[in-house]
């Protein structure tokens, strides 16, 4: 009732890795009433010290309506540290130097100086500002052979304020964006290979979108949530649905590792090709078993990132090959092409 357009615009940072819901609700909405694993109602994942700009609160304070760079709705505010102004917000992103979470998930040393980030989890992608602290103590320790880094803190009243915190030299981690090679995005992508799906980003893990967003922001480029959005993106997009199977097998065989490859509601990194089997690694829910016969008719709910080639079946009967429908090449530099 005291939503109104007049209403104060306020900006902060997210301090734990968290998601955006479409409703304010800690239930979620299953798509089976035998699977605890699926919540329908998570759009997103928001990773630690992502910006957020925030719209309304709930009238119980438990949840806030924000947007992120690429998606809106709503996330618990025990995550967000809120800023005193838009100058706060902008200042604390302006990094001169700063570490990317390279791995697929790292995790801070435990602790008690700073309980609030004892085995914190950083997801790929997250980055944070990089400080030259020698000598310092910090959480209880020496700063030897650790990165120091700023990390967003919620004060008592919610507002946002820095820490500065260790992670262990030994962690994969990079100093700046990874430099962006064919070789270098098939790397990053096989760091996630075995990890549970997650629809959305639920169950600190990723969907299929998600995990192509995660392997790609490694080398600073900030792609859009879902597939759809992504084929909109204003690059090289190929309409693979439109060919014949002669031009699209070739069109593949000259494919460069790394291209996105989308068929309706789904996504993969392309790996290649090899003896006429065109190969791809992607987070997938589910899949028609493999095993010939009778039970290869079996929907299978894999839930993990895996490899696979295209002879692959849908739910459908129809194979990956055949409902391919864009190839998606999200560089321009042409220095990239070969490498």
């Amino acid at each position: 009732a005291n939503v109104s357009e007049q209403m104060e615009l306020r900006y902060g940072f997210a301090v734990n890795r968290t998601e955006i819901k479409a409703y304010p609700y800690e239930d979620f909405l299953s798509d089976s009433s035998t699977d605890m694993e699926w919540d329908n109602l998570v759009s997103a994942a928001v990773r630690v010290n992502e910006p957020l700009a925030i719209y309304i609160t709930t009238e119980d304070g438990k949840f806030a309506l924000v947007k992120n760079s690429v998606c809106s709705g709503w996330v618990p505010t025990k995550d967000i540290a809120i800023c005193k102004n838009k100058a706060e917000w902008t200042d604390a992103q302006k990094m001169e130097k700063f570490l990317v979470v390279t791995g697929e998930k790292i995790y801070l040393e435990a602790g008690t100086a700073y309980p609030e980030v004892s085995e914190k989890c950083l997801p790929m992608g997250t980055v944070l500002e990089l400080v030259t602290e020698t000598d310092a103590l910090l959480m209880n320790r020496i700063s030897w052979n650790n990165y120091v880094v700023k990390m967003p803190h919620r004060n008592g009243d919610g507002s946002f304020s820095q820490r500065k915190v260790l992670i262990p030299a030994n962690r994969d981690v990079n100093v700046g964006y990874l430099d962006m090679t064919r070789a270098e995005i098939v790397r990053q992508a096989f760091k996630c290979l075995g990890n549970r799906y997650g629809w959305g980003g639920m169950l600190n893990s990723q969907d299929c979108s998600g995990f192509i967003r995660d392997v790609y922001s490694c080398f600073g480029l900030n792609i859009p949530r879902n597939t759809t959005w992504q084929a909109a993106m204003p690059v090289d997009v190929i309409n693979l649905a439109a060919m014949s199977d002669a031009e699209k097998t070739l069109k593949l065989k000259y494919m460069e590792p790394g291209t996105i490859l989308q068929f309706p509601g789904h996504e993969m990194l392309y790996l290649g090709e090899k003896d006429g089997r065109f190969y791809t690694i992607n987070d997938v829910s589910s899949l028609v078993s493999p095993v010939e016969g009778e039970t290869g008719k079996e929907v299978l709910r894999i839930r993990n990132v895996i490899v696979n080639d295209l002879t692959t079946r849908r739910k459908n009967g129809k194979t990956w090959y055949e409902q391919l429908s864009n190839a998606i090449l999200i560089w321009d530099d042409p220095s990239v092409a070969g490498k």
